[in-house]
């Protein structure tokens, strides 16, 4: 008999059949549409400032509101991005508190994306109060990190794709730029907080480059790190149910002026974030 041999044949085809098959991924926008999502982040850090070790740790809970202003012909959106939420706790040497940052909550930004995340254009339409300047509120760059850069090309289970961000920040006198380079992963379908989604794990490395003036000192930093992380895309309603990203980095800053040092940093960040429903 040769029921074994077609049994394992047909399951080699059913096998390859699914791993060849051709998925198209993009962003569904519908106008009026309001997307929550809560997230929670855990930092750490380790400063050696003046040949003394100092340690800081916290977390940000945050709620993020993205309600659809418009949806464009070519499938990308103008989105108003907020905040409704954001609670941080530090904790440090002589020091363990927690603040409700109120100033940053409703501040809005218009961002524009294609139908794949790309960011097209950012812009600040609520500024706030800082130290005596009137700061326009952008959150652009987050929003770009928000929607990852899915594939334009239709692609199988195993297959990459790239994406270079470069985030320019304007900081008082000043400029940061943080450029990164990720690859992303079609690694699979798995059932996440309900919802039928395609996972996509992404890696990256990234380096951090600026130049900053304050009352009088010069500030540089330079560093780089890595980052990588899941992310749970339902392709049917075309939004992202979760996510979960570590990173971490290496910075230094020297500072120049009446007073003179550089500080070495290493940096964690583990962040994980999901759908309000």
């Amino acid at each position: 008999m040769k029921i074994l041999p077609i049994l394992l044949l047909t399951t080699l085809i059913g096998f390859t059949t699914a791993a060849q098959e051709k998925l198209t991924l993009n962003y569904k926008f519908k106008k009026g549409n309001t997307d929550r999502y809560q997230s929670v982040t855990s930092y750490s850090s380790k400063q050696i400032m003046a040949e003394q070790e100092i340690n800081v740790s916290g977390t940000a809970r945050t709620r993020s509101r993205m309600e659809t202003e418009n949806a464009l012909p070519d499938g990308g959106a103008v989105l108003l991005y907020s905040l409704e939420e954001m609670i941080v706790s530090v904790k440090t040497m002589g020091m363990d508190t927690s603040m409700n940052q109120k100033d940053l909550i409703g501040k809005r930004s218009r961002i524009t994306l294609n139908r794949f995340g790309k960011e097209i254009s950012s812009e600040a339409i609520d500024s706030m109060d800082i130290m005596g300047l009137n700061i326009g509120v952008d959150f652009g760059a987050s929003t770009q990190q928000t929607f990852i850069s899915l594939p334009e090309n239709s692609v199988s289970i195993g297959e990459k794709w790239h994406f270079k961000l470069v985030d320019t920040t304007d900081i008082g006198e000043g400029q940061m730029i943080t450029k990164s380079d990720y690859t992303y992963t079609l690694s699979g379908k798995e059932v996440k907080n309900g919802h039928n989604c395609l996972k996509i794990t992404f890696e990256a490395s990234t380096d951090v480059g600026g130049k900053m003036n304050n009352m009088g000192m010069e500030m540089f930093i330079e560093g780089s790190g890595t980052i990588e992380g899941s992310v749970w895309f339902d392709s049917t309603l075309g939004k992202i149910i979760a996510d979960e990203t570590n990173s971490g980095m290496d910075i230094s800053i020297a500072l120049t002026g009446p007073m003179q040092m550089t500080i070495p940093s290493i940096v964690s960040v583990k962040s994980s974030r999901n759908l309000i429903e």
